[in-house]
């Protein structure tokens, strides 16, 4: 009785593709299931089923140059992307330590700046208060300072003798002034009480004398005849004793005062104001320019007509006042009755 084909080709390997179906092919394996042992079944298995699918070469033989350098480089990658990886977990967790410092600097800073803008918003405040405490001391002083000035007159005008010149000798000028330019009768002159006079160290030359007189009526008295017998002199002529600031601010009022007379209205200056048209305007340092604080007060009697003293007439010439007016009237008359 002979080998079936079938059986032999099971015991003996087969190594080539089988021509039979595949079912055949597993048939055969059963067959021999009994002579092999667990393991080569499980080998043939998986032999067979790498041979069907067709794709895999069959004896591949020793790895050529390429492919073990290849092999190398991508243990390499591996190895690299590993240690890699570790390395930026490291950098990694640095820099978000250093963010978290930085977070906490920042706030610090942040809650310092807060605390200096705190102190110097009370500081800013602080120094508010004391502007205003200084701008209301220095108007006090202003103040108190007018008010010792008030019974002072300067005189300009009156010949110098230099560096000789005391303080009786100012005086005796002073009262020579009186009767020979402002015609006050000497008895009156004589009996004015004065405080003290003397000359001012100034480059003006000649110097003028300051007089403090005793009561203000007197100082109000010379003042109001100087007006009248000095009006446009100069050279010569009574001026009140002006703090600086006055003075400053008279300057500045002076060279608006001329624009205005140039335009025909009605204006003068009253102390540290400008009056024009009956409104009062101070001058305003800050804006360099003018300010109105108010309107005069014209007395009821003198609305209808304006002051003697400060009217004009159409064209433009400034009016007499009484007292000019009268004593004209009786030179007119002593001229005719002579």
């Amino acid at each position: 009785m002979g080998i079936n084909i079938d059986v032999w080709r099971a015991r003996i390997g087969c190594f080539t593709q089988p021509k039979g179906t595949k079912r055949e092919l597993i048939h055969g394996i059963k067959l021999c299931g009994g002579l092999l042992s667990r393991q080569l079944h499980i080998l043939l298995i998986a032999a067979l089923l790498l041979l069907l699918s067709g794709n895999v070469e069959r004896n591949p033989g020793p790895r050529t140059t390429r492919q073990s350098q290849l092999a190398v480089s991508a243990s390499g990658v591996r190895h690299t992307g590993v240690q890699g990886n570790s390395d930026h977990g490291d950098i990694l967790r640095g820099i978000e330590e250093q963010l978290k410092s930085l977070n906490t600097r920042f706030t610090n800073f942040e809650t310092s700046l807060q605390t200096i803008r705190d102190e110097q918003s009370d500081m800013w405040r602080e120094m508010d208060k004391l502007t205003d405490a200084n701008a209301a001391q220095s108007q006090k002083v202003e103040q108190l300072e007018s008010q010792s000035r008030r019974e002072n007159l300067l005189f300009f005008g009156i010949p110098d003798d230099g560096g000789k010149e005391n303080s009786n000798d100012s005086e005796e000028k002073v009262r020579d002034f009186l009767k020979t330019k402002l015609e006050v009768e000497s008895s009156r002159a004589d009996c004015i009480p004065i405080e003290r006079a003397h000359r001012l160290p100034t480059k003006r030359h000649p110097r003028p004398i300051i007089v403090k007189f005793s009561a203000f009526k007197d100082r109000e008295y010379v003042s109001k005849i100087a007006k009248e017998k000095l009006s446009g002199n100069r050279e010569v002529r009574v001026s009140p004793d002006f703090t600086q600031a006055v003075r400053n601010t008279r300057r500045q009022l002076g060279k608006l005062l001329q624009t205005y007379r140039e335009k025909g209205e009605d204006c003068y200056i009253s102390y540290d104001k400008l009056v024009v048209n009956n409104t009062v305007y101070t001058y305003d340092w800050d804006k360099d320019s003018l300010r109105e604080v108010g309107r005069r007060r014209i007395p009821p009697a003198s609305r209808a007509s304006p002051t003697p003293s400060r009217a004009r007439d159409r064209s433009g010439t400034r009016r007499e006042s009484p007292g000019q007016y009268s004593r004209r009237r009786d030179s007119l008359d002593n001229s005719q009755h002579s």
